[in-house]
């Protein structure tokens, strides 16, 4: 049988689903750690230092408005024949949402306290869809506010959230896993909430717009072949079942070394292994003991890749949209086609002009008259 994994970049190749080889193996690899979890903290089969993880690949797509974040999250969970809509796993969807609506708060109301109960309580079990989260936005900012932080941080981490407000508290413990996307910024990373995050970036340029174009063109009219989306829900359902059978997973020290090769942070390494982790239970027969090494070259490729979307957002993705622009171009272009080009992603000639004048300050461009030339 052609492993689960296969089957769904199958379909998403079908769908012509743009750049859908760069970015749906996280999304799987997070579903299937979301039922792993599930099961492990019924079974208690797999422990880090003698505890028992709440073991959760929270999503989040960093990309302008408008390209491919809502896009991956109806492909993938929230379309009626999205990839995972109809499985066993529970799916929820928000527009956009605040710290307050996330983690949930207490209303007076004539004296009384009503709470209102937030969406890592309502969807505890299942796996959410945001399109634009400001409060992970606010929280990820240099300046942050330090007790979103903190509320956020216990519901994506180990689950217990406990919120005190004058008029009462919220406490409760939530198994969700998060799905959303923001707009460009400047984010820490490195912050607690920043550490327990995988990020994605798509920084497009006007020949990708216009393959993206060229797509939504080419599949008007194109509809879903809903026996064959049973087979794969039912297939995918298969496979949550099976790892009930599990009894243990080894890392092999061949990963350890890809983390030196890759000069990986230590607090990088937990939500890694949880990429491989659920790799290997949609690429590989599940067995009652799994042994996961370095072998794949798919699966090296997609954790590298991830070590240099960290790194990009590090740098500021800012400076990488124009980066990529002037590569594009040859490494050299002049203000007015940079300013052209990022007028597709919403700056203006003034947002534009200052951000290459920081990058000139910076190093990163040279200006020469009305050229800017890309430095190495």
């Amino acid at each position: 049988m052609i492993p689960v994994y296969d089957q769904i970049m199958e379909e998403l190749a079908d769908r012509r689903a743009y750049m859908h080889e760069v970015y749906a193996p996280q999304y799987i690899c997070s579903y299937a750690v979301h039922a792993f979890n599930l099961m492990n903290q019924k079974r208690e089969i797999y422990f880090t230092g003698k505890q028992l993880p709440n073991m959760r690949i929270h999503l989040l797509f960093i990309s302008p408005s408008g390209f491919m974040k809502t896009y991956f999250l109806d492909n993938m969970g929230r379309d009626k024949y999205g990839i995972f809509h109809q499985t066993d796993i529970g799916i929820g969807s928000e527009q956009s949402m605040t710290e307050a609506g996330f983690v949930g708060t207490i209303a007076s109301v004539n004296g009384l306290a009503i709470p209102n109960q937030g969406a890592a309580e309502l969807n505890m079990n299942g796996i959410l869809l945001i399109d634009e989260f400001k409060g992970i936005t606010e929280a990820l900012k240099n300046q942050m506010n330090a007790q979103m932080e903190t509320q956020l941080l216990a519901a994506l981490d180990h689950g217990q959230v406990y919120k005190r407000l004058s008029v009462g508290h919220i406490a409760y413990k939530t198994y969700l896993t998060l799905w959303t996307g923001v707009q460009p910024g400047s984010y820490d990373l490195s912050s607690g909430l920043g550490r327990r995050l995988c990020v994605m970036n798509f920084t497009p340029t006007k020949a990708e717009n216009n393959a993206i174009m060229d797509i939504m063109h080419e599949t008007q009219n194109m509809r879903p072949d809903v026996g064959k989306m049973k087979v794969l829900w039912d297939n995918i359902n298969e496979v949550v079942h099976k790892m009930n059978t599990i009894e243990r997973i080894e890392f092999d020290d061949s990963i350890l070394k890809l983390y030196h090769d890759l000069d990986m942070y230590s607090f990088e390494t937990s939500y890694f292994n949880r990429i491989i982790i659920g790799y290997y239970l949609m690429k590989h027969p599940i067995e009652k003991v799994i042994h996961m090494d370095t072998g794949d070259k798919e699966l090296v490729e997609m954790l590298t890749r991830q070590k240099s979307w960290r790194a990009d957002v590090y740098t500021g993705l800012d400076y990488l949209q124009i980066k990529k622009i002037l590569v594009v171009h040859g490494k050299v272009c002049t203000r007015s086609e940079i300013a052209t080009e990022c007028a597709m992603i919403g700056w203006n000639t003034k947002q534009v002009y200052e951000k290459l004048a920081d990058m000139t300050k910076y190093g990163l461009v040279k200006v020469q008259g009305n050229n800017i030339t890309l430095l190495d």
